[in-house]
């Protein structure tokens, strides 16, 4: 069942193409009940960032941050520009997915966070982390709460999906943007 919860987050969360950078999109106006659906900003570049990849947080990071024991890392390159590191636990219940998707903009980031919101999910706007971010938090059956934090630094995505608290995933995401480096 986690499985199947991580799964949902990361097909809400596949991208199309990145989009032309024409200027003729026009956002909508956002409602009262979801001010941050449209944010004010201009689109980024769609230049991918060349440092994101599984590479920048090791195994050994991860569970420092989270307080987990996950294993080793499986890389997924194969729906690119978007790379999933997913970090075994020995079940699904205790694997942390790091989710790096290059390409991005604000628009695009607010499209993703709209459809998860449409299929059920609690999403809460959180300041602090990159140019915009939310989180979400799942219960599976058991008990077990799935964490996700969801930020936009440039034109770089990250996600991270953990069975744990927010805090330790607010930790690991800091350390991850940090070591960002968004091409201009």
């Amino acid at each position: 069942m986690i499985l199947m919860l991580v799964s949902v987050l990361l097909a809400a969360c596949t991208k199309k193409a990145p989009r032309a950078q024409s200027g003729s999109r026009t956002p909508t106006t956002a409602t009262a009940t979801s001010p941050a659906i449209f944010p004010a900003t201009t689109p980024t570049s769609a230049r991918p960032t060349s440092n994101v990849n599984c590479g920048i947080v090791s195994v050994a990071e991860v569970n420092e941050a989270l307080g987990t024991a996950v294993g080793g890392r499986h890389i997924d390159n194969s729906n690119l520009p978007a790379t999933v590191c997913t970090y075994s636990g020995g079940t699904a219940a205790k694997t942390v997915i790091i989710r790096f998707q290059t390409g991005q903009d604000n628009f695009t980031f607010a499209d993703d966070k709209a459809s998860l919101s449409s299929n059920g999910q609690q999403i809460t706007d959180v300041s602090g982390y990159g140019d915009e971010a939310y989180t979400s938090v799942l219960t599976a059956p058991g008990g077990i709460a799935v964490t996700t934090l969801v930020a936009r630094k440039g034109d770089v995505v990250v996600l991270i999906s953990a069975p744990t608290a927010l805090g330790p995933v607010e930790t690991l995401m800091q350390k991850i943007l940090s070591q960002v480096q968004v091409q201009g």
